[in-house]
């Protein structure tokens, strides 16, 4: 209840000074849009996608800048085949006070269709986050792979100075 409330005259305070947000407690205030940054902790993937259901429209993009393996699968389930893509955020922000997001290094974003292709409404966001000056980058092959090789589990140097891939499984 107070972190909406404080959203509502959200800042995000830059090098640039002060942006005021767009932000709401009810997303059923919310007309069908074209794209969703969806941010919230995988826990709360479920309750959330429910949630942002009223500002799901035939095309609306659901961009998961989140952690996890699972979170497409179950945006899909809950919102309907289509509206999951992956993405990546690089930035590094900190709250400074309720409603006050202060960005301190970083900006910028991967995004893409899980199966990989290239779509309009992807490219229609690309050209959005490039007028509001954030760097986007494009996953061309799908998803899940580009997340696999971009996160530290792809190739790397061994001992011996080969390069090994390496996934992390099980418990050590």
């Amino acid at each position: 209840p107070e972190r909406p409330e404080a959203l509502r005259g959200a800042a995000q305070k830059g090098a640039e000074g002060r942006d005021k947000a767009h932000a709401t407690g009810d997303p059923r205030t919310l007309a069908p849009t074209d794209a969703v940054l969806f941010c919230v902790k995988s826990f709360d993937t479920a309750s959330a996608a429910e949630a942002i259901r009223p500002a799901i429209g035939p095309e609306t993009a659901v961009v998961s800048l989140q952690n996890g393996v699972d979170k497409q699968d179950t945006l899909a389930r809950v919102l309907g085949p289509g509206h999951a893509v992956g993405g990546v955020a690089w930035v590094f922000a900190a709250i400074e006070a309720p409603g006050v997001i202060v960005h301190r290094l970083g900006g910028r974003m991967a995004f893409g269709e899980l199966d990989g292709r290239t779509s309009p409404r992807l490219e229609q966001l690309h050209a959005a986050f490039t007028q509001a000056g954030v760097p986007t980058t494009f996953f061309h092959t799908s998803f899940y792979w580009d997340n696999l090789i971009h996160f530290g589990m792809g190739p790397r140097k061994g001992a011996d100075g080969k390069l090994i891939f390496a996934l992390p499984m099980g418990d050590r």
